[in-house]
Order: C-alpha cells, then structure tokens, then sequence
C-alpha cells in the first residue's frame, strides 16, 4: 500500500468541515478503497487571519507530513503548504482539475517547476505549461475524466431537469473595486475606462483565455486608476461575470419548466433579480458525491452548463451524470466530441437547450438507450481505476487492489473540527 498525499484548496469546505468537491472526495476515497494510506489535506482547513497564528498551524502541518512521509502526491489546482516540499522527496503531480488561470502558488512553481509533474484531462494547456512554467512535455500525462457516480434504476426520477452548480458571483469585486471611484473621476476618464473594460472583456471573451493584447489593456486600466489590481485576480473575476451572465441566460429558458437548482447562497446574490429563476433554486448545498448521486438518478435530464474560459475540455460533472440514470444536456466542446462522439446531446443557444429538453422529456426510449449507452462508456474508459493505472505505469508505485479498504488519515486539526461539528450537530 502506498502513503498518499492529496492536497486541494476545499472551496466546499465554506459551507461544511466535512463538506468536499465530489471529484476530489471521490479521488481520495477510491485510493483508500483500494488499500492505500491517504492523508488529505485541504488548503480551507488550514485558513487564518492572524499570522502568528497561522504559522503555528501551518507548523503542525509540516510535522505530520514529515511524520508521514509520502510516497506519493497529487495536488489540484497546485493548492498545497509550499513548506511541505522540505519534507519530503517523493513523485509531485498537479491534477489540472481547472485552467491554470485558477492555480495557486503560481510563483512557486514557475521556481521550482523541475519538482513537478502534471496529469490534465485534455492538452490545451500543453504549451501554457511549457512556456509559461517549464514543465517539459515528458512530465505532462493526460489522464480520463473520471467519476464514482453509480446509477441506480430503482430511483424513481421525480425531478425533469436539474442543474448542479455554480452561477458565481463576480459584482462584489469587479465593481465595486474597479469603479469604485467613478464620482471623482472626470467624464473624459470614464468614456476612456468604459472603452477599456469592454475591450478587455471582448478580448478574453474572443480567445479563451489571457492574451498579450488584454495584458496591453490591463496595463492601460491601472494606470487611468492608479493603482494595481491584480492581473491573475482580475482575469479570474472576469471570466466569472462572462460565465455567470451566460448560465442565467441559458437557464432563464426553461424557467416555466420544472427545473431544479441546487446552487450555494453566495451565488443567491446572482439570480436574486431573476425572481422567476430564483423560485427555483433550493438553497441545500449539494457537495457529497453520494448527494449528487441522488439528484442525477432523480432527474430525467441535467445539465452541464459552460465556463467562458474553456472552449475545450469539460466540467467533471459530465462524467458523474454520464455515470448516472440521468440523460447529459451540455455545451458542445472539443473533448466531449472527441471522447463520445455524437452521442451526448449538445446546444450552443437557450432556445437549442429548450428544444432539446422538450424533445427528450417526450422520447423516452431515445433518452433512455443514450443513457445506457453512456453507462457502458464510463464503466469501460471513464473511472478513477483507469486514472490509477496510468499513474501506476508513469511512478511504478502500486495503487489499486494492494489491500483491504482504508480509513482516510486526517491531520489532528481536521479530526478535532470534524468531531467538534459532528457532535454539535448530534447535539442540535
């Protein structure tokens, strides 16, 4: 059995101390499944906003790392403690869970890019990995989009449409910190920002992703502020307005159908002034892989909804309702035809994504033979097994059926939060 380490930044962890992205869960609990020692730590957990404090804590890590000694470590979205790298000498992989625009400890491993490599689902970011951080392309591995999901036809689908996910929430800083001060500006410097932010906008609208041209206007911007905002930060943000303004676009369409949202109350704040969209949320986080599991064999038809800055790969999503009894709605993209051919319904407008569902709720044979022929794909190429035997051939390290399942091995301040939150909410 292999001791493991599998670093995250645990954006679910806002809501939960036991609470985990499906895909990373799901990553963590097939390892331990199959005999190996896992010890996960989650950026989240170790959050805090005294320094001294945080250093302590920070401290502790590096201790129990060192004690555990890895043998192995998969990082997502490069989301670690970088003092942790003094503890160990062992195989470092990036799992490329997102665009490198969302990564953390850039710095880092634009400096010690010789430590790592990178497993990604699709080759896109190929060339970003080697010209911008020198990772060659013979420590680059594509792996399959995987998934834990299982489907289950004794669930009744008493749901028609559902949509796990995300509408973000980019207002709170893209304008109140980029037009914060609009009062003292002249007339001439707010034409001249408009133009700016627009062109900034179209230009990572248009591309995908950062280009030259949106870095040249970037520039223009901070200097009409005065003051530096934050290039990555500001990339990020807007990537999330695009994304946001066309999900509730999409979803917006089939407001007088039965749809089911299961967003978080941070994105609340998005759809608030959409009362007909927003009577169809529920406000219950979905972040188990288990409770995405019983949403998907629930519904008839969910949905992948598309990010403004891939025009590529696909959400992990796909593979978990591909998984499931539900029939996959997404936004066409490079990978998804590569991978499954014609076989996954597509649509590029709100009026496509309506047809399409009103044409499926009413074919159920049709719906129901893509189903099965989507369990079949993902039994055969899409679980986290084939994602193992491609890091066993790279590392030679033996990761599945080595033992008897495991307990997951948390750090002491992780196990004392869960079982403080777990008591109290006995207790409640």
């Amino acid at each position: 059995m292999a001791r493991i380490l599998v670093c995250a930044d645990g954006y679910f962890r806002y809501f939960s101390p036991v609470a985990l992205e499906p895909y990373i869960e799901s990553f963590i609990n097939v390892l331990a499944r199959h005999g190996n020692i896992v010890m996960p730590y989650i950026a989240k957990d170790f959050e805090s906003s005294k320094s001294w404090k945080r250093k302590l804590i920070s401290h502790k890590a590096v201790s129990e790392v060192k004690k555990f000694d890895p043998e192995i470590v998969f990082a997502f979205n490069n989301s670690f403690d970088t003092s942790f790298f003094k503890s160990f000498n062992c195989p470092v992989f990036i799992v490329a869970s997102d665009s490198p625009i969302y990564w953390k400890n850039k710095d880092y491993l634009k400096r010690y890019s010789d430590l790592y490599s990178v497993l990604y689902f699709n080759d896109d970011m190929r060339d970003v990995l080697l010209n911008e951080y020198k990772i060659p392309f013979n420590r680059q591995y594509v792996i399959p989009y995987s998934t834990d999901i299982k489907s289950n036809s004794l669930i009744e689908q008493d749901k028609q449409i559902s949509f796990i996910g995300n509408f973000y929430n980019p207002s709170t800083w893209m304008f109140n910190y980029l037009f914060s001060n609009l009062k003292s500006m002249s007339d001439d410097n707010k034409l001249k920002l408009r133009h700016l932010f627009i062109s900034f906008i179209d230009e990572l609208n248009l591309h995908h992703s950062k280009t030259q041209k949106a870095l040249e206007i970037y520039k223009q911007i901070i200097s009409l502020l005065g003051r530096d905002l934050g290039y990555e930060q500001c990339i990020s943000r807007a990537f999330e307005m695009l994304t946001s303004e066309k999900r509730i676009e999409l979803l917006s369409s089939l407001k007088d159908l039965d749809l089911n949202i299961y967003t978080w109350d941070q994105n609340l704040n998005c759809v608030a002034n959409f009362y007909t969209l927003f009577k169809k949320c529920f406000y219950n986080a979905i972040y188990t892989t288990q409770a995405n599991q019983e949403i998907y064999n629930s519904s008839i038809i969910s949905l992948s909804m598309p990010h403004a800055q891939v025009n590529t790969g696909f959400s992990w999503r796909v593979c978990d309702i591909m998984a499931s009894n539900s029939l996959l709605i997404a936004n066409p993209t490079d990978d998804l035809f590569k991978l499954f051919g014609g076989i996954i319904p597509t649509y590029k407008t709100s009026n496509e994504l309506r047809d399409k569902c009103l044409y499926y709720l009413n074919n159920e044979l049709e719906r129901k033979e893509i189903v099965n022929t989507c369990n079949r794909l993902i039994d055969k190429n899409h679980r986290y097994e084939n994602v193992f035997a491609i890091v066993e051939n790279i590392t030679g390290i033996k990761l599945l059926y080595v033992s008897d399942p495991t307990t997951i091995k948390e750090f002491s301040r992780v196990e004392r939060r869960k079982q403080n939150y777990l008591k109290d909410s006995n207790n409640g």
